[in-house]
């Protein structure tokens, strides 16, 4: 069965998470961190020596359903070339299966993975032809289920677009990114749009550039072309509708932006507008980081216009809840690239604290907020055990934070995130010498184990 249809059919055979009624509340705390995999310069757990887990290679970091990881590194030997990845799937007892990504692909480089169904994975890749001057890239369906792994195309190089980043895929097997355009004739820089793609058919949601072919009736809402779309999050669909919805921030010339979901259809629905594009907004910046849950809710971080940074949640009809802002002494610094991840009770996990300066004013943490109450799961200075016995969270002196990378929840409130480690005898005030970087997995207390706090 190819990818698409077998990704179709498991939509089909699995009830909606749409239909679980009233959000749940939080829980009062989270377990203990339990460490999945840790890479290392020479040593790793579960990992191949000398590879790395931060920037790029964190890109991807999903907790499916059943508990199990899935995150991409990349080999420190070709950083920062990152010409060499693996992908790495499995859970905390028992492991997981590495898959060094060169071998398949004749070691092309691998821009960005994607992973939402069972045991399937979206790539893209890069494909430069020798006797081109600019990179394009293809995406590729890799099912780690297959004897051996299998990687058949989904979307050629040839298909019209420059770069395809910031890669999603849903349960359909409905593959969303955004898309650097190479138009006929010479390039032009900065064209960028919102795509998706579904049967081997790419669409264009939402475009900086004027497409003559592009259907009349698409509105622009009044305010023309943005000059820029931020990477948008694919937002699960709803009702039962076959519709795909991408959602993220725009950005006009004049300084205006817009948060907003754009369909495949062409419809354009704004949420969320800063000061300059609307006076009466309370907020003068906008992130281009968003975060989709299956309810349909997106979350990022807006700059108020008196200066603070708040962590918003939007549903789907443009209601907002703020989360958490940088006024809250507890919380510490946020920022228009703090990153957030919501699951379909709209809880929200994301990192406060980082780059606050000076340093150590307030520890970075790990948060979940469902907007009445905020739990916290994990931070800077706390002790976790590893295979290596017990080991610090610590932030490093070439300004590493302590969480490194993206965070990710799933609908069953269990958190996955990247920490930097450190020895456990180390200051938790002072910046420390790595152990290494460590994906780990917290989860949500149980019921009787909260009735007990």
């Amino acid at each position: 069965m190819s990818f698409l249809r077998r990704s179709l059919a498991w939509l089909l055979l699995t009830p909606s998470l749409l239909t679980a009624g009233e959000p749940r509340p939080l829980p009062a705390g989270f377990t203990a961190p339990a460490l999945v995999a840790r890479s290392g310069l020479g040593d790793g757990y579960r990992l191949p020596a000398n590879v790395r887990l931060t920037g790029d290679s964190t890109a991807l970091l999903d907790l499916r359903p059943d508990g199990r990881v899935g995150f991409l590194y990349a080999d420190a030997a070709s950083f920062p070339a990152k010409r060499s990845f693996g992908v790495w799937r499995g859970d905390a007892a028992d492991g997981g299966t590495v898959l060094a990504l060169s071998r398949t692909f004749d070691d092309p480089p691998v821009r960005d993975v994607a992973t939402r169904s069972d045991d399937l994975w979206l790539l893209s890749v890069d494909v430069i032809d020798p006797g081109a001057v600019l990179r394009r890239t293809a995406l590729f369906a890799l099912d780690l289920a297959a004897q051996p792994p299998d990687a058949q195309p989904v979307l050629d190089a040839s298909a019209g677009l420059f770069e395809r980043a910031g890669l999603q895929i849903d349960e359909r097997g409905v593959a969303a990114y955004q898309a650097l355009i190479l138009p006929p004739g010479p390039p032009l820089p900065g064209v960028t749009g919102w795509a998706s793609v579904r049967d081997q058919e790419e669409t264009l949601h939402w475009t900086n550039l004027v497409i003559p072919a592009e259907p009349a009736a698409r509105p622009e809402g009044g305010f023309g072309r943005p000059e820029f779309l931020g990477v948008p999050a694919l937002v699960p669909a709803r009702g039962g509708s076959n519709a795909v919805w991408l959602a993220g921030t725009a950005s006009w010339s004049d300084d205006a932006q817009r948060t907003a979901r754009a369909s495949d259809a062409g419809e354009i629905v704004v949420l969320v507008e800063n000061a300059t594009a609307d006076p009466t907004s309370p907020y003068a910046s906008l992130s281009s980081r968003v975060a989709a849950g299956a309810s349909g809710d997106i979350t990022f971080v807006a700059q108020r216009t008196d200066g603070a940074f708040a962590l918003l949640r939007v549903d789907w009809n443009g209601a907002i809840t703020p989360l958490a802002d940088d006024t809250d002494p507890q919380i510490g610094a946020l920022s228009l690239f703090t990153l957030s991840a919501v699951n379909v009770d709209g809880w929200t996990a994301f990192v406060a604290g980082e780059g606050g300066f000076p340093l150590g004013t307030v520890p970075a943490a790990l948060y979940v907020d469902d907007g009445t109450t905020r739990v916290r799961v994990a931070q800077d200075g706390d002790l976790v055990s590893t295979d290596r016995g017990p080991a610090r969270i610590c932030r490093g002196d070439d300004f590493t934070p302590a969480f490194p990378g993206p965070v990710a929840i799933n609908d069953a409130g269990a958190i996955a995130f990247v920490a930097r480690l450190c020895p456990a005898a180390s200051n938790p005030s002072e910046i420390g010498p790595a152990l290494g970087f460590g994906v780990f997995v917290a989860e949500p207390l149980p019921a009787a184990a909260r009735a007990k706090r």
